[in-house]
């Protein structure tokens, strides 16, 4: 059972193992990738002598798989190590964790989120002494799938099949209310009698943030435990903003306060129509739009989940203030249409063209500052303030799957030893999305991030403000929120109320929908 899989092969060299002639390799050949697989045992052999595989035998039996391939790609070195485990103790199982948040598709993957993930799935395996875990691509996409993706989520819809048909991955990282939707229809694990039996990990639920813990609960059950938070906020290049003559934002700032903020940046820049460059940019998206009018005293959902007040008096107020940005003071990028329309390409922050653009904690931060030329040009600006401050907090979480109860067993060891301090913060810090565990705070791995993005305690500020949306049928409620705002980003003459009453209606009849079924 291979564990992974590395470059494609050119040429194969001799076996070695890892202690001698391999090192000599992996010394003189620079870049190296480790992928594991569960060779064969040899066969039995005399007590302390070594089986044809490589293991010594014990007392006769066989002896366990120990060969290391290693194989060169031109100047790059591919070391297959064995996953070595006693022939008696062998496991009888390796538990499938699939990712799909920029997912893990294989050798050559280096997205910045299945990166870090699958650097815990191998030191979890190195260890030698648990049932091994292979994270691995999620499947090709059907069309079946396609359809069912068209009214909620395509890899929701991978997952769905993959249970029908018995295949289902031990390990998957949603979105929190997807978390919810797979325990709602049955095929997720309630964690907590798990965590209940587990006295030591019990002890430590209090260490994750509370409102990413509270929003992993759905009807009392605990459907996911916390990966990341993030928070969307205004990348700021300091650059504009000094040249403009204008000081960084600060906590506290009022909706009028930006739009007159954004006018003077927009003067500095010139018409946007005439340079292509803008003060501000991507705040016109249905997680902003959520954050503002969170922040004008409305919501989606009323506290029960029993009402869409999308449509509230709160709600057209935020969708005119944000129709203002772009049709009436011309201070926030068209939508992409406009764009199209005249030939020219999108604007980019990363490229000096838009001053204040919303986007998550991420790696980002540092990359796009070295666009801008440098991090003493990046500034993470806060969001702004109405009747309230607000931020939504959006992220990930781990869900573990029905198999048979040997199999969910093993697979909460695994789940209990990546959620822990040391495990979220080695993610926390390959992806620089924010810590869901409070003592991630202090750890040195995360202090290492902080000592060199000092720009992240933005983000953490956010989270005295924020929450995390979580009812199960968001990512179907979403797409007519979204097709509404769309067109008031679009069109200057669209009538929001109208609009919104009809994505109001649709996102009722699911909410309706769901709590007949969950009746």
């Amino acid at each position: 059972m291979q564990f992974g899989t590395g470059k494609r092969l050119t040429r194969r060299t001799s076996m070695l193992t890892l202690a001698g002639a391999a090192g000599a390799v992996l010394a003189a050949c620079g870049e190296v990738e480790v992928r594991y697989v569960q060779g064969p045992a040899g066969p039995a052999g005399p007590a302390g002598e070594r089986g044809a595989a490589g293991a010594a035998g014990a007392k006769g039996a066989a002896g366990a798989a120990g060969q290391t391939q290693v194989v060169v790609q031109e100047k790059v070195v591919t070391v297959e190590k064995v996953v070595e485990v006693p022939a008696q103790a062998k496991p009888t199982q390796i538990l499938r964790a699939w990712t799909v948040w920029w997912g893990w598709n294989g050798p050559g993957a280096y997205g910045e989120r299945a990166v870090p993930l699958k650097e815990l799935v191998d030191m979890w395996n190195e260890q030698g002494t648990n049932t091994p875990v292979i994270l691995e691509p999620t499947p090709a996409t059907t069309e079946a799938m396609k359809q069912a993706g068209s009214q909620g989520g395509i890899w929701e819809a991978k997952v769905i099949a993959a249970t029908a048909a018995g295949q289902q991955p031990d390990f998957v990282d949603p979105n929190l209310h997807q978390s919810h939707e797979f325990g709602d229809i049955g095929i997720a694990v309630d964690l907590e009698p798990m965590v209940k039996q587990d006295k030591e990990y019990a002890d430590t639920l209090d260490d994750f943030f509370p409102y990413l813990l509270e929003t992993s609960y759905w009807k009392g059950q605990l459907w996911s435990l916390p990966q990341t938070s993030d928070a969307d906020l205004p990348y700021t290049n300091l650059d504009h903003v000094q040249q403009a003559g204008l000081q960084p934002l600060k906590q506290g700032y009022t909706w009028d306060d930006l739009v007159e903020y954004c006018q003077t940046l927009q003067t500095y820049h010139g018409p946007g129509e005439e340079t292509n460059k803008w003060a501000f940019g991507h705040a016109y998206n249905w997680v902003n739009l959520w954050n503002l009018l969170k922040q004008n005293g409305g919501d989606v959902y009323n506290e029960d989940y029993t009402r869409v007040t999308l449509n509230s008096p709160e709600g057209i107020e935020t969708i005119q203030w944000m129709m203002g940005l772009v049709h009436t003071h011309k201070i926030h990028t068209p939508h992409p249409e406009w764009f199209e329309a005249k030939g020219l390409p999108r604007p980019s922050f990363r490229k000096g063209q838009i001053t204040l653009f919303y986007e998550t904690s991420a790696k980002r931060v540092i990359t796009w500052a070295q666009d801008i030329g440098g991090l003493d040009k990046m500034y993470v600006s806060p969001p702004p303030t109405q009747k309230q401050a607000f931020t939504i907090a959006f992220g990930r979480q781990f869900t573990q799957f029905k198999t048979e109860p040997g199999r969910e067993e093993a697979g909460w060891n695994f789940l209990r030893w990546l959620t822990s301090t040391d495990g979220l913060a080695h993610y926390s810090a390959g992806t620089m999305f924010m810590p869901a565990r409070k003592s991630i705070l202090t750890h040195p791995k995360w202090l290492a991030v902080m000592k060199i993005a000092p720009q992240y305690q933005t983000f953490l500020d956010q989270q005295e403000f924020g929450f995390r949306p979580f009812h199960p049928t968001l990512n179907q409620a979403a797409r007519p929120y979204n097709a509404a705002m769309q067109e008031t980003w679009k069109n200057p003459n669209a009538a929001p109320k109208t609009l919104f009453d009809e994505a109001t209606r649709q996102m009722q009849v699911l909410l309706d929908d769901f709590r007949a079924r969950d009746s």
